[in-house]
């Protein structure tokens, strides 16, 4: 049992940690933004829309930043 449960925490965990450590490494605001985001999508109230609004929201900062290069997000 505890080999499962590791294996789905590292599985579902692993990502957002090696992001959040790059992430620190270049920019800390960027850093505590993404953990709240998490931390908010994670301990915060359970809505079925907030997954999606996180990943659209993301999605188009993502756009944002690959067709605006010189734009100064941070």
């Amino acid at each position: 049992m505890g080999l499962r449960h590791e294996s789905y925490c590292m599985g579902c965990c692993a990502g957002l940690m090696l992001a959040l450590l790059a992430l620190g490494v270049m920019d800390l605001r960027w850093m505590a933004t993404v953990a709240t985001v998490i931390a908010v999508e994670k301990l915060g109230p359970r809505h079925p829309s907030l997954p999606q609004v996180v990943g659209i929201g993301l999605l188009l900062l993502g756009l944002a930043i690959a067709s605006l290069p010189y734009l100064n997000l941070a």
